[in-house]
């Protein structure tokens, strides 16, 4: 199936490498950024009188400053002047370094820059924008972008993984696979999702005598029979450019009289921009199923399995078939194959554009908690106007990949935080330090509510937008029209309010089935039945016992009706006495 991703935000693979800044240059003047081989900056030092001595001169100074602090920030000052202009400008050769970008400007690689507003503000008055470090992206020799078939698989099996959890995999089994892992000490981040993994996507190896398949052989792996090409962006054009990617997260803060605390939301500025593929950029790539693979194996199915020596391999295959590929293997025959393989990568497709809109109600919901505390609207409405352009296309085949797809995108995560495992998550925070801020040497508490509480989002020129997501389209479709900023807004506010998938489910306070223990009081569901501040809230604890309460912990008025968790505290004798903001419900 030939089929292409249409980009509808910018999106980053990378190589894993980043261009320091002596490999480029970003001209203010003319808003070009120029990539320089090592080969060109030497042809350039080299076209100056005493170039080489005082290029080394020049150099062996910056590394020594490097060497002699310790201060982070001077660190990156030091690092963003180890650049060609800087060197040509130490000579008072900066006009020299002009004339050489603009006399073999067609043999140099250049490109687009979005610079962020922090950025042009602060070197305003520079020739150049230093851009720190840039997070360099896969491309081919002729610098066009490549996304690897490896990318686009890992997207669609994801979306497989989310499909099994969510519809076939029974509750009790995954509890028991997540908790032998965490109940394993030498267990790693790394290879905690395995073991479901294996339960979802391997057939089993059953050796004589033994009564249980094993799961670990990497042959068994289902998943393989699906094959994905690179995909390659065909048109001449540079489809390439470059952009700032920030953090953004609501953040604790504590007031000036250091009496209070509150929830801001906030931006943290990260070190370096990325190379990205710009938005509305064709990658053409080919999706296939080794169809063939079943239909000569189906034969040689007994008792679900396959006799080989002395062991049974694939076991378990006819209901794994039909869980991640939708597809009866009873009803596969060698006439109907060709029918049969479209089928499933229908199905595949399907699937992921499920995933998608789940991706998509979790982002709006993180992104409906950042507006609440966004009370200035600093960054709220760009970023809303970031996400216009994905939710104009809803109902097309979306897909979201590549680097910052977030937590949302990872193996099992969405499926434990959409289905209120926030005990079971808990554990797994506290085990992998998941959360916790990088140098934190307090103690640290995991908190499951509202995770995964920042997203990095990339700063273009009128909005603030997610990385990653595009639509897959046949080979020879037209590309979508464009989504100008006025009818994307019309259309995403139109799916937003009419699309079913795309809306939250409709929510309900529930009263607790559990038995309170005072040492560790639950999370209660509360509606807030009077707005002010202090809000009132109905405590839905059980049918009896529904107190009205004030509720502790959030200092601006809420929506009466609003459904939260509030956080309980509860004498020895099991009597309510105070409860706390906990989060929305959802």
């Amino acid at each position: 199936m030939k089929l292409k991703l249409y980009t509808l935000t910018p999106l980053h693979i990378g190589t894993g490498e980043e261009l320091a800044p002596l490999n480029y240059i970003f001209l203010k003047k003319n808003g070009t950024f120029y990539r320089l081989s090592h080969r060109q900056i030497i042809a350039f030092v080299n076209s100056l009188p005493n170039g080489i001595d005082n290029f080394s001169n020049w150099i062996g100074k910056k590394y020594l400053d490097l060497k002699q602090t310790k201060n982070n920030l001077e660190l990156s000052d030091i690092d963003k002047e180890i650049n060609l202009f800087d060197f040509a400008n130490s000579l008072g050769r900066q006009n020299v370094l002009f004339s050489y970008l603009e006399e073999y400007k067609s043999d140099l690689s250049s490109a687009k820059v979005s610079i962020d507003s922090w950025t042009r503000n602060r070197y305003n008055r520079n020739n150049i924008y230093p851009l720190g470090r840039i997070r360099e992206a896969i491309k081919n020799h002729t610098q066009q972008p490549i996304v690897p078939g490896t990318s686009i698989k890992g997207a669609i099996r994801t979306a497989i993984f989310h499909h099994v959890l969510s519809n076939h995999l029974p509750r009790k089994k995954f509890m028991s696979l997540v908790k032998n892992q965490l109940n394993n000490s030498r267990v790693t981040r790394e290879r905690f999702a395995l073991p479901i993994i294996h339960e979802i996507f391997y057939c089993g190896v059953l050796e004589d005598g033994e009564r249980e398949a094993k799961l670990e052989d990497e042959k068994m792996d289902l998943f393989k029979l699906v094959r994905v090409s690179d995909g390659q962006q065909r048109a001449l054009d540079n489809a390439m450019s470059f952009a700032k990617i920030n953090l953004y997260l609501v953040e604790k803060k504590r007031a000036r009289d250091r009496s209070k605390t509150y929830f801001e939301a906030t931006q943290q500025r990260q070190t370096s921009y990325a190379e990205v593929i710009s938005p509305g950029q064709a990658i053409h790539f080919e999706l296939d199923f080794d169809i063939d693979f079943l239909v000569c194996l189906k034969p040689l199915l007994s008792d679900d399995g396959v006799r080989q020596g002395g062991q049974y391999v694939w076991v378990g295959l006819r209901q794994k078939v039909q869980h991640l590929f939708g597809l009866d293997l009873a009803t596969l025959t060698w006439e109907n194959k060709e029918e049969k393989r479209q089928e499933v990568l229908q199905f595949l497709l399907d699937k992921v554009q499920a995933f998608s809109q789940a991706q998509l109600q979790a982002s709006q919901s993180w992104l409906e908690h950042f507006q609440e505390n966004d009370k200035n609207d600093r960054y709220s409405t760009s970023i809303r106007q970031g996400f216009d352009p994905v939710l104009a296309y809803t109902q097309q085949p979306l897909v979201h990949l590549g680097y910052a797809t977030g937590f949302d995108g990872m193996t099992a995560l969405l499926y434990i935080l959409q289905t209120n495992h926030q005990a079971l998550f808990k554990r797994v925070m506290e085990q992998f330090n998941i959360g916790n801020k990088p140098g934190n040497r307090g103690k640290y508490i995991a908190n499951p509510d509202r995770f995964p509480k920042s997203k990095r989002l990339v700063e273009l020129k009128n909005q603030i937008a997610p990385l990653g997501w595009a639509i897959i389209l046949d080979a020879q479709a037209p590309a979508p029209a464009p989504a100008t900023t006025e009818t994307a807004t019309t259309t995403a506010a139109t799916a937003r309010t009419l699309q079913p998938e795309l809306a939250p489910k409709a929510l309900e306070p529930e009263y607790f089935t559990g038995k309170v223990n005072y040492k560790k009081p639950p999370l209660l569901d509360a509606v807030v039945i009077k707005s002010g501040r202090p809000n009132t809230v109905k405590v839905y604890w059980t049918e009896e016992n529904s107190p009205e309460m004030k509720l502790d912990g959030y200092r601006n008025p809420l929506e009466v009706g609003k459904i939260l968790k509030v956080k309980t505290v509860f004498t020895r004798k099991i009597e309510l006495r105070q409860v706390s903001y906990g989060g929305r419900k959802r």
